[in-house]
């Protein structure tokens, strides 16, 4: 079996700091968490009744998530969504999932390892990130348990807001961890308080 491989091991400072803490704006490396995406029929009821019995989590109308203890399920795109757990636990419920989504010509597979994970909070958050995107990030057009993908600095990337408008969960394939740390680590304070401050 491949040992599980944190979010920011293939970094050319992988000793370095987990955290970017910056005047409003806070960006920690999400350690132990899985991911195992979800492909099939969102009118099939058998994948419904499936997802709910086996980890207690509806399948989620389109771009938003559906939340339930330490699991939440993403929608991706019309057949496809993906679930976050803890890391322990992705083989094991993955393994499940392919049994009782057999009939439902569904597929369960563990991406753990593709995918890097971060938390980006603060009272910049929002225009930190509206910098390296084209998507409206504020409350008013991005509402908490939106889910979206978009290109951010050059680099496909999903972006969920779990509840607080100024905290978003950003998810990066692992080969591109590098750039979009390094790039939320550079950009200047007074970049993004300028744009804050004509938008204001």
């Amino acid at each position: 079996m491949l040992e599980h491989r944190a979010p920011l091991a293939q970094l050319s400072r992988p000793h370095g700091p987990s955290t970017i803490d910056a005047p409003g704006l806070r960006v920690v490396a999400v350690e132990n968490q899985g991911f195992v995406l979800i492909q099939g029929d969102p009118g099939d009821s058998f994948l419904h009744k499936a997802m709910r019995e086996q980890i207690g989590v509806a399948v989620p109308e389109p771009q938003v998530a559906s939340i339930s203890g330490e699991y939440a399920l993403l929608w991706m795109a019309p057949k496809q969504w993906l679930l976050e757990l803890p890391a322990a636990r992705a083989l094991t419920v993955q393994a499940a999932l392919v049994n009782r989504l057999g009939p439902a010509l569904a597929a369960a597979i563990d991406i753990s390892d593709a995918l890097a994970c971060f938390d980006v909070s603060g009272g910049a958050a929002v225009d930190v990130l509206m910098t390296g995107c084209s998507l409206e990030l504020h409350s008013h057009a991005f509402a908490a348990n939106r889910v979206a993908r978009t290109a951010f600095a050059g680099v496909p990337l999903i972006v969920w807001r779990p509840g607080n408008p100024g905290h978003f969960r950003c998810l990066v394939d692992r080969s591109f961890a590098d750039h979009f740390w390094t790039w939320l680590a550079e950009v200047p304070a007074n970049q993004f308080n300028s744009i804050r401050s004509r938008r204001l």
